[in-house]
């Protein structure tokens, strides 16, 4: 789901959905990694259609390259949209 050399071999993954409880809603699954640059990045797949191109969502150098990451869906019995995905990873500092 993404060019050669944004990841390094060996990197991990992590992966939630996300649902749009609203009226004609949508099915997501996000990807989360940290990139070479040592950035956290998402990309993700709306219903049946094709991956996004990854997006940045840190600064660069803030988790080592590859390094290991977690998400997990916040669920809110009361949201009337969608719920949130918490991503969590250790950082360089």
């Amino acid at each position: 789901i993404t060019d050669p050399n944004v990841v390094p071999p060996g990197g991990s993954v992590a992966t939630a959905k996300q649902f749009d409880k609203r009226p004609n809603g949508y099915d997501q699954l996000n990807v989360y990694f940290a990139g070479d640059d040592g950035a956290l990045y998402v990309s993700y797949v709306l219903d049946a259609g094709g991956y996004s191109s990854p997006v940045r969502i840190t600064d660069p150098n803030v988790v080592p390259p590859g390094g290991s990451v977690a998400a997990a869906k916040q669920l809110d019995k009361r949201s009337k949209g969608y719920d949130p995905v918490n991503v969590y990873f250790a950082g360089n500092d």
